[in-house]
């Protein structure tokens, strides 16, 4: 719920991983800025695959309540039984608030794996930005817009999974723009639909239900959500 859109970005599904399990410690340094460090068993698995831990961090500063800037990094072993190859990412948050209600999210990731067999190297990088503006007042319930464009670049093919044929080596982008309009019906209860559009230079996206032909190049998705925070 309080993502500015109801769908995530392809950063978050393919660019950084979703689970860790480990063990972090953190330090807040007043509420200008925080620190985080921790060692885990890598991108996504509950259990090591492998010989070497990967270790994490991140330092978020908010110097005024208008900005607020978060780094974070990860980096260590993640291929199934092979220690000598290392992933390691890094990735930037800014949150630009200029105007009450109004808010711009901007978000880059730079990613990078090495020593992976027959492909060698391989690096990816991607890129976001969230324009979000609630207008409260004047009006029998508050609503809200939130816009969102993004780019993600898998120079080497490892991280976009693709239904037509290309694989790890070959150069690989999508993007997509995003629509979101919210009303706020009551105190705590939201309604937002949404329209998003993705297209890429491979086929990315399945086809329903046409047989035999279950891939293609760009995807059109319509979404509603109501959801209802206590």
């Amino acid at each position: 719920w309080a993502n500015p859109n109801i769908s995530r970005s392809m950063q978050f599904a393919w660019g950084i991983p979703y689970i860790h399990t480990g063990a972090t410690a953190s330090y807040a340094f007043g509420s200008q800025a925080s620190l985080m460090l921790g060692i885990v068993n890598g991108w996504d698995n509950a259990v090591d695959s492998n010989d070497g831990k990967s270790f994490l961090g991140s330092i978020a500063i908010t110097p005024v309540e208008q900005f607020s800037l978060l780094l974070n990094g990860i980096y260590g072993a993640e291929q199934p039984d092979r220690g000598d190859s290392k992933r390691g990412l890094f990735g930037v948050v800014a949150t630009i608030k200029p105007v009450e209600n109004f808010a711009i999210i901007l978000n880059y990731d730079y990613g990078n794996e090495t020593d992976l067999g027959v492909g060698g190297d391989a690096e990816w990088n991607a890129f976001s930005g969230i324009l979000s503006y609630d207008i409260v007042e004047g009006l029998p319930m508050p609503i809200g817009f939130a816009f969102r464009g993004e780019i993600f670049d898998d120079s080497d093919g490892t991280r976009l999974p693709t239904l037509g044929g290309a694989g790890f080596g070959s150069f690989q982008s999508a993007a997509e723009v995003t629509g979101t309009f919210k009303v706020v019906l009551a105190e705590g209860l939201m309604f937002r639909t949404e329209y998003r559009y993705d297209w890429g230079n491979n086929a990315l996206y399945e086809n329903y239900p046409t047989a035999g032909d279950n891939a293609q190049d760009d995807q059109h998705t319509i979404a509603a959500q109501l959801s209802y925070v206590f």
